[in-house]
């Protein structure tokens, strides 16, 4: 990695591909070097250690910051926005708080000023930053990326000790939950290897693989110097995608080794189907944003070629009186206009209602003669039965059906007068009811019918009698 020590700034970063260079020249860093940085922060345990502290406290720092572990890496190689944004997070959640945390790169003092007092109890070795009267904020941007995940790592063992914490934890315990949500188990072991699987649908999902050596170390010189054992341990990162992970469950499946094909089957049933399940809904997530983006570049191309739809022309506000008044006219005469138009509409109508009232002979005829047929099979069915019962009242059947006449002229006449929306006058109503009250009170027995004819002599009475 080349770094240009002339002032470096934290900034927005890009994405890292190929060549990255910014219009100040403070960082130049290719796409070999990113890899060789990144590298030596997964062969850290620290760095897994902080993942996991951020996923096992993620309910007291929170979501709203959505890095990833990749980027977290990416700000530790090159601080930019999203790494400041975590340590002021964490930084926050250990009192006292400071007013610096609202000044841009102000975080940077705050944090040195934590650890020299808590570094003794957190960390071992030298503090590599200390705060120098505003100094410390360039030194950090010149810090190799391992020693800024030292201090980021520290900034997390204070957090942990703070009194919400401490209290999360306690409340977890008593509620029965499982400690392994805690302290991480290894997901397996052979020999002096061992397996440790860790993430979330965050952070992402990795694999990793820590190696004890036990190394002789003298202790004094002569002829009473001793060999004291000691341990180190080298750690790696083996996967931290689906790909990886499945080149790792297919080597160890292949291994002529007990223990590591009992391992690869436990990766292979419990730890594969959530990273598959995870790979696919980041694919989905990215070809989104792909489309998303193809779209949003389509409309941007298409904006300057294509013919688009003008603008209506508006009217410029005025509040002054004037156009007030004449706000006032026009709304005036618009009413007016309406008015006009629904009048001559009613005209237009008018005509035919007095013809249905005046002329409306057509409707009354077409009544009258309506009834008259109805009387008409009326008085045919009366005459029917008066030849049944051969009756001579043929008087009596005139005067009815003189009646029957009038009765339905009245009755066309005022069915008429309705249908052409005119008021019906009180004496044709009075009348048509009196007519149908009479046709009520007509006898339904002919009085003809009451004459008996004897066929003997016997039975004519003798005042008839000769």
């Amino acid at each position: 990695m080349v770094v240009d020590r002339r002032k470096p700034s934290l900034g927005p970063m890009p994405s890292v591909e190929g060549k990255e260079t910014r219009d100040d020249s403070v960082l130049i860093l290719d796409d070999s070097s990113f890899n060789s940085e990144v590298a030596k922060l997964r062969n850290r345990w620290e760095l897994a250690s902080v993942l996991n502290f951020l996923i096992v406290f993620e309910p007291l720092i929170g979501t709203d910051l959505k890095l990833t572990a990749e980027d977290i890496e990416l700000g530790l190689v090159k601080p930019n926005t999203s790494i400041a944004a975590l340590h002021v997070k964490l930084l926050k959640g250990t009192p006292p708080m400071s007013k610096l945390l609202n000044v841009s790169d102000g975080w940077v003092t705050v944090l040195c000023k934590k650890l020299a007092v808590w570094w003794p109890w957190v960390a071992e070795g030298e503090i590599p930053l200390t705060a120098r009267n505003g100094e410390e904020i360039s030194k950090y941007k010149e810090l190799d990326p391992t020693s800024r995940l030292l201090l980021l790592k520290a900034l997390c063992e204070i957090r942990a000790d703070q009194d919400d914490a401490v209290s999360y934890i306690n409340d977890a315990m008593k509620s029965n939950k499982e400690i392994s949500c805690f302290r991480k188990e290894k997901i397996g072991v052979n020999g002096n290897v061992s397996y440790w699987y860790d993430g979330n649908t965050v952070f992402g999902y990795r694999l990793y693989k820590e190696i004890n050596r036990t190394e002789s170390k003298s202790k004094a010189k002569g002829k009473a110097s001793s060999t004291l054992p000691t341990v180190c341990s080298h750690w790696e990162t083996l996967a931290v995608d689906f790909k990886e992970f499945r080149e790792v469950v297919d080597k160890l499946l292949a291994s002529r080794t007990a223990a590591e094909v009992a391992i690869g089957k436990t990766i292979n049933n419990d730890v594969i189907p959530v990273v598959e399940k995870f790979q696919k809904k980041k694919e989905r997530a990215l070809k989104r944003k792909e489309r998303q983006e193809m779209l949003l570049n389509d409309l941007r191309n298409s904006s300057g070629t294509e013919i688009t739809r003008s603008c209506r022309n508006r009217r410029p506000v005025s509040y002054t009186f004037d156009e007030y008044d004449r706000a006032i006219d026009e709304a005036i005469e618009l009413t007016k206009r309406r008015k006009t138009a629904e009048e001559q509409s009613h005209g237009q109508k008018l005509p035919r209602q007095s013809f249905a009232l005046n002329g409306g002979s057509d409707v009354e005829g077409s009544v009258s003669q309506g009834s008259s047929d109805g009387k008409a099979n009326s008085s045919g069915s009366d005459t029917e039965d008066d030849k049944l019962h051969e009756a001579g009242d043929d008087d009596e059947n005139e005067n009815l059906n003189h009646e029957d006449h009038k009765r339905d002229v009245l009755m066309g006449s005022c069915q008429s007068k309705r249908l052409a929306g005119g008021a019906i006058h009180p004496g044709i109503r009075t009348g048509n009811l009196g007519t149908k009250n009479r046709l009520r009170q007509r006898p339904m027995v002919n009085s003809a019918l009451e004459i008996i004819v004897s066929d003997s002599e016997d039975d004519i009475p003798s005042d008839h009698t000769a």
